[in-house]
């Protein structure tokens, strides 16, 4: 498997959503009669602030959608860019 790495772009995309930085969580909704895993915000009093319901059970197995969501909120904005930043330090140091 072939992946391309295009920093500038995914840097781009990054910055642009930087406000969501917080979307650092994900937990299983079970407030409805099917289960839901969500990626977004614990505040520090356990107050929930959803941002995307993963379902993976079109695609895949839906006990995927819990470990997706997991994945989806470690590689929050603030992540990404902090790992681009030390990709580029590492860069700079080749030169």
């Amino acid at each position: 498997m072939s992946v391309t790495l295009n920093l500038e772009k995914l840097k781009m995309l990054a910055q642009s959503v930087k406000g969501w930085s917080n979307c650092n969580s994900a937990w299983l909704d079970t407030s409805e009669d099917d289960s839901a895993a969500v990626v977004g915000h614990i505040s520090e009093d356990g107050e929930t602030y959803p941002v995307a319901v993963i379902d993976c059970d079109q695609y895949y197995q839906g006990q995927d959608s819990l470990k997706l969501a997991k994945f989806y909120a470690g590689a929050n904005p603030a992540v990404v860019l902090a790992l681009i930043e030390k990709i580029e330090a590492l860069q700079k140091a080749e030169d």
